[in-house]
């Protein structure tokens, strides 16, 4: 049911007797200003032996109605043999619907007719965001229209995984509110001196902001049942410079197991990272969309493998990457730099700047991989750059 406009909610009776059923059937449960009257709440009806009919109540949500799922019931009023209570889920809805993702507002016009709206953008404290086009729109019937944003961090802003994005679009009369979460995180720009790779968290780590992953919302489907933070979680945290972008990743394994190298390693314990270097957000893996494993093969040496995207795969060279593993707590620490040449499309870095970003953690105990856990989305099931979240250089 669409807000402010009247609409029609149908019940339908199937009589599987042998005599005509009479009764005049009631709805309970909505507002009853939703109704032209009181009487318009109730319907006879009469079904033949062997018949089916169908009694339709006119609807009209107002304008102000919340945006959710209602509840009501139809009785029947009939003094023999009444029909048993049934109870319906009705969602109402705005005539514009709105979606955020981190490009655009996307508002779908729901109607049979043309409908117009007004854009606003409240950013998270600390950013701006600004309409790339202009915020009045009008939207044909039964199409969707998409308002260009741009986000940007203030200088010395953190975004630690995720930034809550609010607005409104006024139609009329009516506002329609909006929230959306978007998965972003912020790199920490390097002050004197570049962190030294060697799988050891030195103390110029401690100040980068941190990127969770500890929630079993992040845990692929057919390894959730049997997921725990201690089987499988981690931190991350990003910085970067001119020249590299630097990770560091402290992963909680109960038992670590990497079997596979190169582009085989996402069979086993492993981190992988896609990068879509200008942030385009299209779907699949487009142009300059890059996908990097990285782990350490048992008894081997621990590798960064440049897989899809990249014109030539195999071990990035000019990068660098130490592993090491502390058995007493069940830590894996992975430490690396990827030099921004690497991702052409990046070009020369500078504090602003977004790059589309995903994580994914793979799990292996020994019996194979057991599943993953997975930061924004793009990587784990279908290869999409439109699902990665942002990292934002600051």
């Amino acid at each position: 049911m669409t807000r402010g406009y009247e609409g029609t909610f149908s019940v339908d009776i199937f009589n599987y007797g042998t005599k005509a059923l009479d009764g005049t059937l009631r709805v309970e449960g909505l507002p009853a200003d939703w109704f032209a009257s009181s009487a318009a709440m109730s319907k006879p009806y009469r079904v033949e032996a062997y018949s089916t009919a169908t009694v339709s109540f006119q609807i009209k949500p107002k304008t102000d109605a919340g945006i959710g799922d209602y509840t009501a019931t139809v009785t029947d009023t009939a003094k023999r043999r009444p029909l048993a209570p049934k109870t319906y889920t009705l969602s109402v809805v705005p005539k514009l619907s709105v979606q955020v993702t981190k490009k655009a507002v996307r508002l779908t016009n729901h109607l049979a007719e043309p409908a117009a709206g007004t854009v606003s953008l409240v950013p998270p404290a600390g950013w701006t965001a600004t309409l790339a086009a202009p915020a009045n729109v009008e939207v044909a019937p039964g199409q969707t229209v998409s308002v260009p944003y741009t986000l940007a961090p203030l200088p010395g802003t953190k975004a630690e995984g995720a930034l809550n994005v609010t607005g409104a679009v006024v139609s009329g009369t009516e506002t329609i509110p909006f929230a959306a979460r978007l998965d972003a995180v912020t790199a920490q720009a390097i002050g004197e001196a570049a962190p030294v790779i060697d799988g050891i968290a030195e103390d110029g780590w401690a100040a980068a902001p941190r990127l969770a992953m500890a929630d079993a919302s992040q845990v692929s489907a057919e390894y959730r049942p049997s997921w725990t933070p201690e089987g499988l979680s981690a931190d991350l945290r990003f910085q970067w410079d001119a020249q590299r972008l630097y990770v560091l990743a402290r992963v909680k394994d109960d038992t670590q197991s990497q079997p596979q190298s190169g582009g085989g390693m996402w069979q086993g314990d492993s981190l992988q990272l896609a990068f879509d270097a200008k942030n385009a957000g299209g779907s699949g893996y487009g142009p300059q969309v890059y996908e990097l494993q990285i782990g350490k093969p048992d008894g081997g040496a621990p590798q960064i493998y440049k897989g899809m995207g990249f014109a030539h795969s195999g071990p990035m060279a000019s990068g660098a990457i130490a592993v090491t593993r502390d058995e007493a707590t069940k830590t894996t620490v992975y430490e690396l730099s990827i030099p921004f040449a690497e991702l052409e499309g990046a070009g020369t870095p500078a504090a602003g700047q977004a790059i589309g970003m995903s994580v994914l953690l793979n799990d292996n105990d020994g019996a194979g991989r057991k599943g993953y856990m997975e930061w924004s989305s793009g990587i784990g099931g279908a290869k999409n750059a439109a699902l990665f979240g942002t990292l934002w250089l600051n």
